[in-house]
């Protein structure tokens, strides 16, 4: 196959759109302080209506306020988690697709890859940006995919401040991937690209 400075391009445009867009449009969409404050104060709006001060307490009416922002504080909390979460896989899954673009051949962990790879003299060791995307982003994929087992196990002890132990009624997993840890696989996918295209553009033009 021949390789072209508008593929390398085109993969490093299609990484920072991705992780501009979680970062700067959909993320902002869970940032509800401002929108719960608004709900406890419409909901003391709505009790200052119907107060009775013969039948209700005061203070037994800010706690209802309260708990209503409260419960809305914490679930759009738990759907920016486990947005976050699904972030990360979906950046392994266009990582597996540029691969195969590329004509790679990717089996259950890279293998095929990390020796074409490691021909070109490409880094594949625990410290190269291949190892942080196609070791450690593919369990956490694994692991938000599919829940414990060997990926689990195996993310552990990789990346055990990953783990928060941290279940909600919405969070389905207790990885909690941040948005510097997307934005830094964003870094790591990019610096891989480059580094790969580096070697074989001069190779094969």
């Amino acid at each position: 196959m021949n390789y072209y400075e508008a593929d390398k391009i085109e993969i490093l445009d299609r990484i920072e759109i991705i992780v501009n867009t979680i970062t700067a449009r959909l993320l902002p969409t869970f940032d509800s302080i401002e929108e719960a404050k608004r709900i406890e104060e419409a909901r003391l709006s709505e009790l200052v209506k119907i107060f009775n001060p013969d039948t209700m307490d005061v203070g037994s009416c800010y706690e209802d306020a309260f708990s209503k922002a409260g419960q809305h504080y914490m679930i759009q909390n738990e759907m920016k988690q486990e947005f976050l979460n699904h972030q990360a896989t979906l950046l392994f899954h266009i990582f597996e697709k540029d691969c195969q673009k590329m004509c790679f051949l990717l089996n259950d962990n890279g293998t095929a890859l990390k020796e074409k790879l490691e021909e070109l003299g490409i880094a594949t060791n625990a410290n190269s940006h291949w190892y942080k995307i196609n070791k450690e982003l593919r369990l956490v994929s694994n692991v938000i995919k599919h829940g414990k087992g060997r990926s689990y196990d195996d993310l552990k002890i990789l990346r055990e401040d990953l783990f928060k132990d941290n279940f909600g009624f919405l969070v389905t997993s207790d990885l909690e991937i941040s948005l510097d840890d997307i934005k830094n696989y964003g870094i790591e996918m990019k610096f891989f690209w480059m580094e790969f295209f580096n070697v074989v553009l001069p190779k094969y033009q």
